[in-house]
């Protein structure tokens, strides 16, 4: 099944190229959100831009500044 279509059976937005088909950020959406911390953007932005919850974006930030 191509990625598009696993998108779609799993309800995720077309434009959602940061994630799996699981809603999970795959490797392009963490290291775009790994881009928008050093950018200094706030969790509740990167939430926002990503389509994550806020709680997602802060715990990508501690793994990210614990790493």
């Amino acid at each position: 099944m191509a990625l598009r279509e696993q998108h779609a059976a799993a309800d995720v937005d077309h434009g959602a190229w940061w994630k799996t088909p699981a809603g999970r950020l795959n490797e392009a959406g963490l290291r775009a959100i790994r881009q928008m911390f050093r950018e200094g953007l706030p969790d509740s932005e990167i939430a926002r831009r990503l389509k994550i919850s806020s709680a997602a974006a802060s715990s990508q930030r501690q793994k990210w500044l614990s790493g």
